[in-house]
């Protein structure tokens, strides 16, 4: 089986976390796994324009760890989501560029904003028993149309009528618990997923790492946490930098 890494939410857009970023792409030189899965918001044109993330000597040591990995015939994929939607082909040196989940050896990389936008003003529907098939649109949406995903997404959160907590939510109020209105329910829909798809489902987005058995992974995030998952002889481990 292939050795695989998966790191996300980088969120490049100035290099205030170069020096972290230098570690992470020396442990990776160390480590050498076949697959690395940069999973989603590498670059954040959300903050700053493509043109100023690209120049940015953060952005610079990432692609030249994947270019010296496709001198090795190592392969860097690289799947764009919520907040790098706009990356184009190129961009990043050395990486396939992909806006669909992966499937590596058994394993199913997806970024995690698949079953989060509907949180956000669509989840009201998700909660009503006549339209129990909506969270599978919405997962199908966001992993194959993600620029209509986000511009649906924005024009839902901008309706009064959509801006009112849902039942999930107010109970989560009710206790107190960001975690679980947030983060938690971001982690059932996705354990969720992957029991009905009979597959061992990785995911970022979050910023929050976690292992569920060898059901869910969350790798976390390489700007607040700092973690990676290392995937060997198909067990999962998450590690830090």
């Amino acid at each position: 089986m292939k050795t695989i890494a998966s790191v996300s939410d980088f969120h490049i857009h100035d290099d205030s976390r170069l020096e972290k970023i230098e570690s992470f792409t020396r442990e990776m030189d160390v480590l050498r796994p076949d697959v690395i899965v940069l999973l989603g918001d590498i670059g954040d044109p959300w903050e700053a324009a493509w043109d100023k993330i690209r120049n940015t000597q953060s952005w610079k040591v990432l692609g030249e760890l994947g270019l010296r990995r496709r001198g090795q015939g190592l392969d860097t994929v690289w799947i764009n989501r919520n907040h790098d939607y706009s990356a184009k082909r190129g961009y990043l040196s050395g990486t396939r560029l992909s806006s669909r989940p992966r499937r590596v050896d058994g394993f199913l990389f997806m970024h995690g904003w698949e079953f989060d936008w509907i949180w956000s003003g669509f989840d009201i529907i998700w909660n009503i028993p006549l339209l129990p098939g909506i969270s599978r649109v919405a997962y199908w949406l966001s992993s194959t149309l993600p620029r209509f995903s986000i511009w649906l997404w924005s024009w839902l959160r901008s309706l009064p009528g959509l801006k009112k907590e849902t039942p999930s939510q107010q109970k989560a109020s009710g206790a107190g618990d960001d975690w679980n209105r947030h983060v938690g329910l971001v982690h059932l829909r996705a354990m969720d997923y992957a029991k009905r798809k009979k597959v061992k489902l990785v995911i970022g987005h979050t910023h929050c790492p976690m292992v569920y058995d060898d059901l869910l992974a969350d790798d976390g995030d390489m700007s607040d946490s700092f973690s990676f998952l290392y995937i060997k002889d198909g067990k999962w481990e998450l590690r830090t930098i």
